[in-house]
Formats: structure tokens, sequence, C-alpha cells
């Protein structure tokens, strides 16, 4: 019997890493871990962050945030 060529992974939804953003949660949006931003409030696929340093209010696709 042949070995398949790929391998599945099916993800935990108990891991932290694929639980959804929500509101209090500190993110990034890019490769770097800063900026750090504070979620305010999300809406469907869009979320309300707030730079950590300086206080500029940002509305970004929930996609392009990732948990700190």
């Amino acid at each position: 019997m042949a070995r398949p060529a790929l391998k599945l992974i099916v993800a935990d939804p108990a891991d932290e890493r694929f639980a959804p953003i929500v509101p209090g949660d500190l993110v990034r949006t890019g490769a770097n871990s800063y900026p750090r931003y504070r979620v305010i409030a999300t809406s469907g696929e869009r979320a309300w962050i707030q730079d950590s340093q300086d206080g500029t209010d940002h509305v970004v696709p929930v996609t392009r945030c990732y948990r700190l």
C-alpha cells in the first residue's frame, strides 16, 4: 500500500491560535510584534483597533489581525 502524499492536519477548536479575535485582545497586523493594537470592537469581518502607543484608531479586516 502506498503512503499518502499529503497529511491532513485538523485544527483543534480549543487552540488559541484559531480562536476568534474579541474585544480586549492585543493584536499585530504584520510580520513584526510592533506596533501593538488593542481590539476595541468587532463586527463581522472587520475589527476596530487602537494603537497602544499613540491611541490612533483603525478599522481593518479581521484576517489581518494576529493575536499576540
